[in-house]
């Protein structure tokens, strides 16, 4: 039963989020700088600069995003097909 059938779980959901700490921008800063990585193009983590930061991002932080990681045509692809499953939304 989700939070709008049970008042209970909906004060517990309201309580929670009111106590969320967002980090600071410093820290934000400096995880965008050292996990979000731009590709030039897909497949472009396969240059040794980048292969590196991935490399570098992912053992210390356990964590990556790849920007421009998949190319356009396959990203409308996959949406198309997505909608067709689950019906609605824009393709």
């Amino acid at each position: 039963v989700g939070c709008e059938k049970n008042l209970e779980v909906l004060v517990w959901e309201l309580d929670r989020l009111s106590s969320i700490q967002y980090p600071q921008y410093p820290a934000v800063h400096c995880l965008q700088e050292a996990c979000f990585i731009r590709l030039s193009q897909p497949g472009a983590w396969r240059e040794p600069a980048i292969l590196g930061q991935l490399a570098w991002a992912l053992d210390t932080h356990k964590f990556v995003v790849l920007d421009n990681a998949i190319a356009a045509d396959l990203v409308h692809t996959l949406q198309i097909t997505a909608v067709r499953l689950y019906g609605g939304g824009d393709a």
